[in-house]
Order: structure tokens, then C-alpha cells, then sequence
């Protein structure tokens, strides 16, 4: 298995959630992070938010990768992206 779901209630917008995860008897932790970007900048087209996120996930601290992007929910103005931050050995 190289996957978990783990379910955080009442996340909301413009909020971080770092976690910290150890494996078995592993010194190594993964740090995940969600981060929210503007989505709805004032009836802005689908095309024109699209690009805005793919620029800010291009712009964002390349010392985290991006592992999944979230649905918004209906009528929010932010969409939330999960990264993960990249091991150094």
C-alpha cells in the first residue's frame, strides 16, 4: 500500500494543514500540506482560473510536490491542493 486516506472535518478555505507521518519503526517522517488558491476572482471564466492555479502551483516552494488537487466546494472562491514535501537524502 503506498496510499491512506485520512479524513479532516470542517477543513476550510485559506486554511494549511501540515501533518507528520511516521512509518513503522522509520526515522523518516513525510510532511503533507494542503493550501488554498484563489479560484472565483470575480466571475473570472473556467480557462482564466485554470491558468491562475496552474501558475501558482508552478510558482509554489518546489521543496514540496503536488500530490492532488481538490473539487471546490459549490460557490467557494478557493480551490485546495495537497503537496508533499520532497525527501532529502
Amino acid at each position: 500500500m503506498s496510499d491512506l486516506c485520512i479524513p479532516v472535518k470542517d477543513f476550510g478555505d485559506q486554511e494549511i494543514a501540515e501533518m507528520e507521518i511516521k512509518v513503522g519503526n522509520k526515522l523518516s517522517k513525510i510532511n503533507f500540506r494542503v493550501e488554498s488558491f484563489k479560484w472565483d476572482d470575480n466571475g473570472s471564466s473556467h480557462e482564466k482560473r485554470i491558468e491562475n492555479l496552474k501558475n501558482a502551483i508552478e510558482s509554489y516552494n518546489k521543496n514540496w510536490e503536488l500530490v492532488q488537487i481538490y473539487n471546490p466546494r459549490p460557490g467557494s472562491k478557493y480551490i485546495q491542493a495537497m503537496f508533499k514535501q520532497r525527501l532529502v537524502n
